[in-house]
């Protein structure tokens, strides 16, 4: 008949939330994925659990002020746990999953000053070059550029370098 039914319902917690972006994963190796929330109104980070009676909140994690752009679940550090890496035009914040999923820590807000990008527009993360930490490369759409940054042992950002992806020209017709 073309109706369609309602197979379940969530309302925030939070005042005026505004959810942004939703990811399922199987944070804690439980064999049972969480649903990770972001809004973007409260800057928050919310981390649920499905149970009989729906979405139970498991994490609440405030990160401030933060224009968001997108959000992933990787591995960042090799440590074989999944980890919430969060975007925005210019700042990256990594959450670092230690098990269980409530020791979830900040480990990284990164705001680079001396690169000054305007957009990060894409983040790929993954072991770039052979023998190091996983390397995290950061497309900054306003710069042209990739950024290609990994984390040492102490949870720390370290610049390795940077490299444009296409000169900046315009374009007329026929080009």
């Amino acid at each position: 008949d073309g109706s369609i039914e309602t197979m379940e319902q969530f309302n925030s917690e939070e005042s005026g939330a505004s959810i942004v972006a939703m990811l399922e994963e199987d944070l804690d190796k439980d064999k049972q994925a969480e649903t990770i929330l972001y809004d973007g109104k409260n800057n928050i980070v919310d981390i649920y659990s499905k149970t009989a009676t729906g979405l139970t909140r498991k994490e609440k994690i405030k990160i401030g002020s933060f224009k968001f752009t997108g959000m992933q679940i990787l591995d960042i550090n090799g440590d074989k746990k999944n980890d919430i890496v969060l975007f925005g035009e210019e700042k990256i914040l990594f959450l670092k999953n230690n098990h269980p999923i409530s020791d979830l820590t900040p480990l990284s807000l990164y705001m680079p000053d001396e690169i000054t990008p305007k957009q990060f527009s894409y983040l790929e993360i993954g072991e770039l070059l052979p023998g190091r930490f996983q390397e995290i490369a950061i497309a900054d759409g306003a710069n042209n550029s990739v950024e290609l940054f990994c984390l040492n042992k102490m949870g720390k950002l370290m610049h390795l370098l940077t490299f444009q992806i296409f000169e900046q020209r315009k374009f007329q017709q026929g080009d």
